[in-house]
Protein backbone atom coordinates (compact mmCIF):
# COMPACT_ATOMS: atom_id res chain seq x y z
CA UNK A 1 0.00 0.00 0.00
CA UNK A 2 1.40 3.40 -1.03
CA UNK A 3 2.19 6.56 1.51
CA UNK A 4 2.79 9.70 0.61
CA UNK A 5 3.27 12.74 3.16
CA UNK A 6 3.44 16.67 3.03
CA UNK A 7 3.86 19.34 5.51
CA UNK A 8 2.55 22.18 4.79
CA UNK A 9 3.59 25.27 7.75
CA UNK A 10 1.95 28.57 7.94
CA UNK A 11 2.06 31.65 9.80
CA UNK A 12 -0.61 34.65 10.41
CA UNK A 13 0.06 37.87 11.87
CA UNK A 14 -1.33 39.63 14.53
CA UNK A 15 -3.43 41.96 12.56
CA UNK A 16 -4.59 39.15 10.16
CA UNK A 17 -6.31 36.80 12.55
CA UNK A 18 -7.60 40.48 13.67
CA UNK A 19 -8.88 41.40 10.84
CA UNK A 20 -10.25 37.67 10.10
CA UNK A 21 -12.02 38.09 13.60
CA UNK A 22 -14.32 40.84 12.13
CA UNK A 23 -14.72 39.29 9.07
CA UNK A 24 -16.27 36.13 10.97
CA UNK A 25 -18.93 38.25 12.40
CA UNK A 26 -20.89 38.29 9.44
CA UNK A 27 -21.10 34.66 9.21
CA UNK A 28 -21.92 34.35 13.28
CA UNK A 29 -24.94 36.80 12.55
CA UNK A 30 -25.96 34.35 9.65
CA UNK A 31 -25.49 31.03 11.89
CA UNK A 32 -27.71 32.84 14.44
CA UNK A 33 -30.36 34.31 12.17
CA UNK A 34 -30.61 30.54 10.14
CA UNK A 35 -30.79 28.49 13.02
CA UNK A 36 -33.21 30.47 14.56
CA UNK A 37 -36.03 29.38 11.38
CA UNK A 38 -34.08 26.31 11.36
CA UNK A 39 -35.60 25.12 15.34
CA UNK A 40 -38.96 26.90 14.84
CA UNK A 41 -39.70 24.22 11.22
CA UNK A 42 -37.82 21.47 13.15
CA UNK A 43 -40.56 21.81 16.13
CA UNK A 44 -43.63 22.45 13.68
CA UNK A 45 -42.30 18.92 12.17
CA UNK A 46 -42.44 17.11 15.04
CA UNK A 47 -45.69 18.02 16.19
CA UNK A 48 -46.78 17.36 12.55
CA UNK A 49 -45.24 14.01 12.57
CA UNK A 50 -46.97 13.43 15.72
CA UNK A 51 -50.21 14.58 15.45
CA UNK A 52 -50.25 12.84 11.77
CA UNK A 53 -48.89 9.24 13.08
CA UNK A 54 -51.65 10.04 16.17
CA UNK A 55 -54.18 10.07 13.75
CA UNK A 56 -53.17 7.01 11.35
CA UNK A 57 -53.56 4.85 14.43
CA UNK A 58 -57.54 6.08 14.33
CA UNK A 59 -57.74 5.70 10.87
CA UNK A 60 -55.26 2.76 9.73
CA UNK A 61 -57.80 -0.40 8.26
CA UNK A 62 -56.20 -4.18 8.76
CA UNK A 63 -56.32 -5.96 5.81
CA UNK A 64 -56.29 -9.36 4.34
CA UNK A 65 -53.29 -9.91 0.82
CA UNK A 66 -55.28 -12.08 -0.65
CA UNK A 67 -58.22 -9.69 -2.07
CA UNK A 68 -57.88 -6.19 -3.50
CA UNK A 69 -61.52 -5.38 -1.47
CA UNK A 70 -62.56 -2.16 -3.63
CA UNK A 71 -64.50 -0.75 -0.52
CA UNK A 72 -61.21 0.25 0.69
CA UNK A 73 -59.98 2.22 -2.03
CA UNK A 74 -59.06 5.61 -0.81
CA UNK A 75 -58.37 4.33 2.71
CA UNK A 76 -54.78 4.00 5.29
CA UNK A 77 -54.56 -0.03 5.07
CA UNK A 78 -52.06 -1.79 6.44
CA UNK A 79 -51.53 -5.53 5.08
CA UNK A 80 -48.32 -8.02 5.40
CA UNK A 81 -47.30 -10.60 3.46
CA UNK A 82 -45.20 -12.47 1.08
CA UNK A 83 -43.91 -10.53 -1.79
CA UNK A 84 -43.03 -12.33 -4.69
CA UNK A 85 -41.32 -11.06 -7.96
CA UNK A 86 -42.28 -12.54 -11.02
CA UNK A 87 -39.47 -10.63 -13.45
CA UNK A 88 -35.86 -11.30 -12.94
CA UNK A 89 -33.60 -7.74 -11.87
CA UNK A 90 -30.64 -6.95 -14.62
CA UNK A 91 -28.01 -5.34 -14.04
CA UNK A 92 -27.43 -3.85 -17.49
CA UNK A 93 -23.76 -2.75 -16.79
CA UNK A 94 -22.65 -5.80 -16.59
CA UNK A 95 -24.71 -8.26 -18.27
CA UNK A 96 -25.97 -9.93 -14.89
CA UNK A 97 -29.46 -11.13 -14.16
CA UNK A 98 -30.60 -12.26 -11.07
CA UNK A 99 -33.69 -14.56 -10.66
CA UNK A 100 -36.24 -14.76 -7.30
CA UNK A 101 -35.24 -11.98 -6.11
CA UNK A 102 -37.19 -8.60 -5.26
CA UNK A 103 -34.59 -6.20 -4.70
CA UNK A 104 -30.44 -6.00 -5.76
CA UNK A 105 -28.13 -3.80 -4.26
CA UNK A 106 -24.51 -3.35 -6.06
CA UNK A 107 -21.45 -2.09 -3.71
CA UNK A 108 -18.96 -0.95 -5.92
CA UNK A 109 -15.56 -0.30 -4.29
CA UNK A 110 -12.10 1.57 -6.31
CA UNK A 111 -8.84 1.16 -5.30
CA UNK A 112 -7.80 5.36 -5.22
CA UNK A 113 -5.52 7.44 -3.63
CA UNK A 114 -7.13 8.83 -0.43
CA UNK A 115 -6.43 11.98 1.27
CA UNK A 116 -6.53 12.72 5.18
CA UNK A 117 -5.76 16.28 6.47
CA UNK A 118 -4.43 17.31 10.08
CA UNK A 119 -4.44 20.38 10.97
CA UNK A 120 -2.10 21.34 13.96
CA UNK A 121 -2.14 25.35 15.50
CA UNK A 122 0.15 27.00 17.89
CA UNK A 123 -0.86 30.70 19.33
CA UNK A 124 2.44 32.47 19.55
CA UNK A 125 3.83 35.07 21.61
CA UNK A 126 2.75 38.96 19.87
CA UNK A 127 -0.43 37.61 18.51
CA UNK A 128 1.19 35.56 15.61
CA UNK A 129 -0.08 32.34 15.01
CA UNK A 130 1.56 29.27 13.24
CA UNK A 131 -0.15 26.33 11.44
CA UNK A 132 1.15 22.95 10.32
CA UNK A 133 -1.43 21.32 8.22
CA UNK A 134 0.01 17.75 7.15
CA UNK A 135 -1.61 15.80 4.11
CA UNK A 136 -1.29 12.22 3.91
CA UNK A 137 -1.66 10.05 0.90
CA UNK A 138 -2.46 6.38 0.53
CA UNK A 139 -4.08 4.25 -2.59
CA UNK A 140 -7.13 2.22 -0.56
CA UNK A 141 -10.49 0.81 -1.46
CA UNK A 142 -13.37 3.45 -1.29
CA UNK A 143 -16.98 3.45 -2.64
CA UNK A 144 -17.06 7.17 -2.76
CA UNK A 145 -14.96 8.36 -6.24
CA UNK A 146 -12.26 10.93 -5.14
CA UNK A 147 -11.43 13.82 -7.22
CA UNK A 148 -8.03 13.91 -7.13
CA UNK A 149 -7.68 17.48 -9.09
CA UNK A 150 -8.82 18.57 -5.99
CA UNK A 151 -6.21 17.11 -3.65
CA UNK A 152 -4.02 19.70 -1.95
CA UNK A 153 -1.29 18.04 -3.78
CA UNK A 154 -2.06 16.54 -7.17
CA UNK A 155 0.90 15.74 -8.93
CA UNK A 156 1.70 11.51 -8.24
CA UNK A 157 -1.81 11.39 -6.88
CA UNK A 158 -3.82 11.29 -10.06
CA UNK A 159 -7.08 9.11 -10.17
CA UNK A 160 -9.07 7.49 -13.02
CA UNK A 161 -12.72 7.66 -13.40
CA UNK A 162 -15.10 5.35 -11.53
CA UNK A 163 -16.67 3.56 -14.13
CA UNK A 164 -19.14 1.64 -12.38
CA UNK A 165 -21.54 3.12 -9.27
CA UNK A 166 -23.29 1.74 -6.74
CA UNK A 167 -27.26 0.98 -7.42
CA UNK A 168 -29.95 -0.72 -6.55
CA UNK A 169 -32.36 -2.10 -8.60
CA UNK A 170 -35.79 -3.77 -7.51
CA UNK A 171 -38.06 -6.37 -9.52
CA UNK A 172 -40.85 -4.89 -11.68
CA UNK A 173 -44.19 -6.52 -11.14
CA UNK A 174 -44.04 -7.44 -7.58
CA UNK A 175 -46.92 -8.85 -6.14
CA UNK A 176 -48.13 -8.76 -2.33
CA UNK A 177 -51.19 -11.44 -2.73
CA UNK A 178 -53.77 -10.01 -5.01
CA UNK A 179 -51.54 -6.08 -4.37
CA UNK A 180 -48.63 -5.03 -7.14
CA UNK A 181 -45.72 -3.34 -5.53
CA UNK A 182 -44.10 -0.58 -7.28
CA UNK A 183 -40.29 -0.40 -7.54
CA UNK A 184 -40.12 2.82 -5.56
CA UNK A 185 -42.03 1.09 -3.01
CA UNK A 186 -39.35 -1.69 -2.90
CA UNK A 187 -36.06 0.47 -2.87
CA UNK A 188 -37.30 1.67 0.74
CA UNK A 189 -36.40 -1.66 1.79
CA UNK A 190 -32.37 -2.72 2.59
CA UNK A 191 -31.30 -5.60 0.79
CA UNK A 192 -28.69 -7.06 3.63
CA UNK A 193 -28.28 -11.05 2.18
CA UNK A 194 -24.95 -11.28 -0.26
CA UNK A 195 -25.78 -13.09 -3.33
CA UNK A 196 -23.23 -14.34 -6.18
CA UNK A 197 -23.27 -13.72 -9.59
CA UNK A 198 -24.42 -16.82 -11.60
CA UNK A 199 -21.85 -16.05 -14.18
CA UNK A 200 -18.21 -14.20 -14.24
CA UNK A 201 -18.68 -11.35 -17.18
CA UNK A 202 -15.74 -10.65 -19.66
CA UNK A 203 -12.91 -9.24 -18.38
CA UNK A 204 -13.97 -9.98 -14.23
CA UNK A 205 -12.58 -12.82 -11.91
CA UNK A 206 -14.38 -14.10 -8.84
CA UNK A 207 -13.84 -12.72 -5.45
CA UNK A 208 -14.89 -14.74 -3.11
CA UNK A 209 -18.70 -13.91 -3.58
CA UNK A 210 -18.26 -10.90 -5.74
CA UNK A 211 -16.01 -9.83 -8.88
CA UNK A 212 -13.17 -8.30 -9.14
CA UNK A 213 -11.68 -6.03 -12.30
CA UNK A 214 -8.02 -6.44 -12.06
CA UNK A 215 -4.92 -8.00 -11.73
CA UNK A 216 -4.60 -9.84 -8.58
CA UNK A 217 -7.20 -9.21 -5.63
CA UNK A 218 -4.17 -9.58 -3.35
CA UNK A 219 -2.21 -7.26 -4.43
CA UNK A 220 -4.64 -4.53 -5.76
CA UNK A 221 -3.35 -1.60 -7.82
CA UNK A 222 -5.09 2.40 -8.70
CA UNK A 223 -8.07 2.02 -10.95
CA UNK A 224 -9.38 -1.86 -9.53
CA UNK A 225 -12.38 -2.48 -9.45
CA UNK A 226 -14.59 -4.47 -6.52
CA UNK A 227 -18.12 -5.60 -6.81
CA UNK A 228 -20.57 -7.00 -4.41
CA UNK A 229 -23.91 -7.73 -4.46
CA UNK A 230 -26.69 -8.10 -1.79
CA UNK A 231 -30.57 -9.17 -2.27
CA UNK A 232 -34.02 -9.82 -0.78
CA UNK A 233 -34.55 -13.13 -2.24
CA UNK A 234 -38.08 -13.76 -3.17
CA UNK A 235 -40.74 -14.56 -1.76
CA UNK A 236 -40.03 -12.39 1.35
CA UNK A 237 -42.22 -10.98 4.20
CA UNK A 238 -42.90 -6.99 3.95
CA UNK A 239 -45.19 -5.27 5.44
CA UNK A 240 -47.04 -2.22 3.96
CA UNK A 241 -48.88 1.13 5.20
CA UNK A 242 -50.43 2.76 2.26
CA UNK A 243 -53.73 3.83 0.56
CA UNK A 244 -55.04 1.48 -1.49
CA UNK A 245 -55.94 2.34 -4.68
CA UNK A 246 -57.39 -0.34 -6.54
CA UNK A 247 -54.94 -3.50 -6.70
CA UNK A 248 -52.04 -0.76 -5.98
CA UNK A 249 -50.78 1.36 -3.06
CA UNK A 250 -49.97 5.08 -3.14
CA UNK A 251 -49.02 8.37 -0.80
CA UNK A 252 -51.72 8.57 2.35
CA UNK A 253 -51.92 12.39 3.08
CA UNK A 254 -52.96 12.84 6.50
CA UNK A 255 -55.39 15.94 7.14
CA UNK A 256 -52.34 17.62 8.38
CA UNK A 257 -50.59 16.77 5.43
CA UNK A 258 -48.39 14.39 6.98
CA UNK A 259 -47.59 11.64 4.20
CA UNK A 260 -47.83 7.92 5.08
CA UNK A 261 -45.93 5.05 2.51
CA UNK A 262 -44.01 2.69 4.62
CA UNK A 263 -42.77 -0.27 3.56
CA UNK A 264 -41.06 -2.57 6.31
CA UNK A 265 -39.49 -6.01 5.64
CA UNK A 266 -40.95 -8.79 8.04
CA UNK A 267 -44.18 -9.42 9.57
CA UNK A 268 -44.95 -6.30 11.35
CA UNK A 269 -48.57 -5.20 12.33
CA UNK A 270 -49.78 -1.68 12.20
CA UNK A 271 -48.90 -0.27 15.74
CA UNK A 272 -45.19 -1.76 15.38
CA UNK A 273 -44.56 0.45 11.97
CA UNK A 274 -46.31 3.34 13.33
CA UNK A 275 -43.82 2.68 16.34
CA UNK A 276 -41.12 2.51 14.32
CA UNK A 277 -41.72 5.61 12.27
CA UNK A 278 -42.39 7.60 16.09
CA UNK A 279 -39.10 6.50 16.84
CA UNK A 280 -37.15 7.64 13.86
CA UNK A 281 -39.10 11.05 13.85
CA UNK A 282 -38.11 11.62 17.23
CA UNK A 283 -34.46 10.59 16.50
CA UNK A 284 -34.53 13.17 13.71
CA UNK A 285 -35.88 15.90 15.72
CA UNK A 286 -33.41 15.50 18.30
CA UNK A 287 -30.18 15.38 16.40
CA UNK A 288 -31.48 18.74 14.62
CA UNK A 289 -32.40 20.27 17.94
CA UNK A 290 -28.73 19.64 18.54
CA UNK A 291 -27.40 20.85 15.53
CA UNK A 292 -29.35 23.85 15.84
CA UNK A 293 -27.84 24.75 19.20
CA UNK A 294 -24.51 24.05 18.27
CA UNK A 295 -24.82 26.51 15.18
CA UNK A 296 -25.93 29.03 17.52
CA UNK A 297 -23.31 28.40 19.57
CA UNK A 298 -20.84 28.99 17.29
CA UNK A 299 -22.14 31.99 15.52
CA UNK A 300 -22.03 33.39 19.01
CA UNK A 301 -18.55 32.76 19.26
CA UNK A 302 -17.93 34.06 15.70
CA UNK A 303 -19.80 37.26 16.92
CA UNK A 304 -17.25 37.94 19.70
CA UNK A 305 -14.45 36.30 17.66
CA UNK A 306 -12.70 39.63 18.13
CA UNK A 307 -12.47 39.98 21.88
CA UNK A 308 -10.24 36.82 21.25
CA UNK A 309 -8.35 38.24 18.59
CA UNK A 310 -7.18 41.32 20.83
CA UNK A 311 -5.88 38.61 23.72
CA UNK A 312 -3.91 36.57 21.15
CA UNK A 313 -0.95 39.38 22.22
CA UNK A 314 -0.57 36.25 24.84
CA UNK A 315 -0.99 32.71 24.72
CA UNK A 316 -2.29 32.22 28.08
CA UNK A 317 -4.44 35.36 27.71
CA UNK A 318 -6.23 33.89 24.57
CA UNK A 319 -7.09 30.56 26.21
CA UNK A 320 -8.71 32.69 29.22
CA UNK A 321 -10.73 35.09 27.12
CA UNK A 322 -11.77 32.11 24.66
CA UNK A 323 -12.71 30.08 27.79
CA UNK A 324 -14.94 33.23 28.70
CA UNK A 325 -16.35 33.62 25.02
CA UNK A 326 -17.45 30.04 24.98
CA UNK A 327 -19.41 30.27 28.68
CA UNK A 328 -20.59 33.76 27.47
CA UNK A 329 -21.59 32.10 24.02
CA UNK A 330 -23.26 29.17 25.81
CA UNK A 331 -25.51 31.69 28.22
CA UNK A 332 -26.45 33.42 25.30
CA UNK A 333 -27.52 30.29 22.86
CA UNK A 334 -29.71 28.29 25.81
CA UNK A 335 -32.53 31.12 26.16
CA UNK A 336 -32.56 31.78 22.45
CA UNK A 337 -32.69 28.50 21.33
CA UNK A 338 -34.81 27.20 24.07
CA UNK A 339 -37.03 30.04 23.83
CA UNK A 340 -36.97 29.50 19.94
CA UNK A 341 -38.29 26.00 20.97
CA UNK A 342 -40.49 27.10 23.39
CA UNK A 343 -42.35 29.54 21.45
CA UNK A 344 -42.76 26.96 18.70
CA UNK A 345 -44.56 24.60 21.12
CA UNK A 346 -46.41 27.77 22.18
CA UNK A 347 -48.04 28.14 18.97
CA UNK A 348 -48.19 24.15 17.99
CA UNK A 349 -48.77 22.98 21.59
CA UNK A 350 -49.23 25.58 24.77
CA UNK A 351 -48.47 23.82 27.38
CA UNK A 352 -45.23 22.05 27.04
CA UNK A 353 -44.24 25.91 24.90
CA UNK A 354 -44.71 27.12 28.48
CA UNK A 355 -42.43 24.02 30.25
CA UNK A 356 -39.54 25.09 27.52
CA UNK A 357 -39.60 28.38 27.81
CA UNK A 358 -39.28 28.09 32.20
CA UNK A 359 -36.27 25.75 31.83
CA UNK A 360 -34.78 28.31 29.47
CA UNK A 361 -35.64 31.54 31.61
CA UNK A 362 -34.37 29.34 34.72
CA UNK A 363 -31.22 27.94 32.74
CA UNK A 364 -30.25 31.39 31.85
CA UNK A 365 -31.01 32.90 35.09
CA UNK A 366 -28.65 30.52 36.72
CA UNK A 367 -25.58 31.27 34.66
CA UNK A 368 -26.08 34.84 35.40
CA UNK A 369 -25.72 34.45 38.81
CA UNK A 370 -23.04 32.04 38.32
CA UNK A 371 -20.98 34.77 36.78
CA UNK A 372 -21.69 37.25 39.52
CA UNK A 373 -20.78 35.19 41.85
CA UNK A 374 -16.83 34.17 40.16
CA UNK A 375 -16.28 37.67 39.30
CA UNK A 376 -16.33 39.24 42.97
CA UNK A 377 -14.06 35.89 43.79
CA UNK A 378 -11.72 36.48 41.10
CA UNK A 379 -11.56 40.26 42.29
CA UNK A 380 -10.66 39.43 45.59
CA UNK A 381 -8.29 36.96 44.85
CA UNK A 382 -5.87 39.37 43.13
CA UNK A 383 -3.30 40.69 45.01
CA UNK A 384 -3.50 44.39 45.99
Amino acid sequence: MSNDRFVDVTRQGYFQRLAGSFGGIAIGFLLIVATVPLLWWNEGHAVKAQRGLDEATKLVVDIQADKADAANNGKLVHVSGDAVSHTPVRDGDLDLVFNDVILVARNVAMYQWLERKDTRTVDEVGGGQRSETTYSYRQDWSDQWKNSEAFKHPTGHANPQMPLQSQDWAATGTTLGAFAIEREALLQLQAGSPRKPDKTPDGWKEDGDGLYRGTDPSAPKLGDLRVRYSVIASPAEVSIMARQMGSGFETYEMPNGYPIFFVNEGMRSSEEMIKHQRDTEMMITWLLRGLGVVLMWVGFCLVMGPLRAFANVLPFLASVAGFAIAVVALALTLPLALGTIGLAWLFYRPIMGLILLTIGIAGSYVLVRYRHRIAPASASARPA
